[in-house]
């Protein structure tokens, strides 16, 4: 890699994962399912709504919460392919990425076979929970809203329109995971040019520092005019990445603030529902092989989303310690000049934000402690409620 040369990329490595997540649903065909998900779902969705809040009682909000809340984290992935999805495949052209040389490649080699591996892994078993979906339990009038008013407002075509339901379920589980997955693919390809720029800051120097007449390098005239080359690529280089990030924290950020408060909602709809149906659950194999799928799959996109914002903000801390520790005494007053915007740049903040929060693994913790929270007195009220009965009882 030429200190001043960025050619486009020529290699996506995560190109399967692209594939998967984001360019299949660039087909003509799929933007119509999407679209009629959008519909179908959306309008389900505004009619629980109403029942949600004027006509279920408490028990019937626990039973019927959880795929309540989930299908709005499953239409938020939806509007997001439909009129995000520009965010991620711009990323190449937008950041003007460097060519992976060969050096880089062997350091970030096995992170990516890992990184396709797991990805591939994940993607079938996205499809299999939503396989699992499809099929028949005891419960599901009581867990699908709209099996519910089938069932009780057109019996007759109830069977039918259950399993044409049931057949959205599998896009449904995809279409709410993508966005997370391609937010990993998006700073993936970020942290990875970030470390090739911080090793290019990091020699900045180096030819310097080989120098025998060290004292004399400030007035080093061809040392000096070729600092400031490589300074001023720096400088350009950071104020791409300072556009960029903030480009996508005004499309992407409110979708993932979106996606927090959704997860707390779900994880704290699913404690309800597991106490409430704990019995059926794990004693009706289907079901617990259904709830186990999707709590994993939930589990480990949440894990993506923070662990890849919190990955990116670790390489902008290491960036900014870098041009910390640059000699700057061995610069001439111009060269002085360019080094603090340099270190001025390195100071911003490249982070991913929703409101005050930025998208990292403090902010998973946040989410992590609100479910326990309330999973906590919803367990203790339960016990209390049971041991209430029991001691009327006796």
């Amino acid at each position: 890699m030429g200190d001043q040369q960025n050619p486009a990329i020529k290699d996506d490595f995560f190109a399967k994962v692209k594939l998967y997540y984001c360019d299949i649903f660039n087909t003509f065909i799929l933007k119509i399912v999407l679209w009629t998900l959008l519909i179908f779902h959306g309008g389900i969705g505004l009619v629980q709504t109403y029942f949600m809040m004027y006509v279920f009682g408490s028990r019937e909000f626990a039973s019927y919460g959880p795929l309540f809340f989930a299908s709005f984290f499953a239409l938020g992935g939806v509007v997001t392919i439909l009129f995000k999805q520009h965010a991620y495949s711009r990323l190449p052209e937008e950041l003007d990425m460097w060519k992976i040389d060969p050096e880089m490649y062997r350091s970030i080699k096995t992170e990516v076979r890992v990184i396709n591996f797991v990805m591939e892994i994940f993607f079938w078993l996205s499809m299999l929970a939503g396989c699992l979906t499809i099929l028949p339990t005891s419960i599901d009038y009581q867990r699908f809203f709209f099996i519910k008013l089938v069932r009780d407002h057109c019996p007759k075509c109830s069977t039918f329109l259950t399993y044409l339901y049931k057949l959205t379920m599998p896009m449904m589980v995809h279409s709410g995971i993508a966005p997370c997955v391609m937010f990993m693919y998006c700073t993936c390809h970020v942290r990875y040019q970030l470390i090739m720029l911080n090793r290019h800051t990091r020699r900045l120097l180096d030819r310097g520092r080989n120098e025998s007449d060290l004292e004399n390098l400030p007035i080093n005239e061809t040392f000096q005019r070729e600092i400031r080359t490589k300074m001023i690529f720096c400088v350009k280089r950071q104020v791409l990445f300072l556009r960029l990030c903030k480009k996508i924290e005004n499309e992407l950020a409110a979708v993932f603030g979106f996606y927090a408060l959704a997860g707390c909602a779900v994880g704290i709809s699913v404690i309800l529902f597991t106490m409430m149906f704990w019995d059926v659950i794990f004693h009706e194999t289907i079901m617990m092989i259904r709830m186990t799928v999707l709590g994993v799959l939930v589990g480990f996109y949440f894990a993506i989303l923070f662990l890849s914002g919190q990955a990116l903000e670790n390489e902008i801390d290491q960036i900014s310690e870098t041009v910390s520790d640059i000699e700057w005494y061995f610069l001439d007053a111009p060269n002085q000049k360019l080094y603090l915007i340099v270190l001025i740049n390195s100071m911003q903040s490249y982070r991913v934000k929703f409101l005050s929060h930025s998208i990292n693994f403090q902010l998973g913790v946040d989410v992590g402690k609100q479910i326990y929270a309330v999973g906590s007195v919803l367990i203790n009220m339960k016990s209390r409620f049971v041991n209430n009965n029991n001691n009327l009882a006796n």
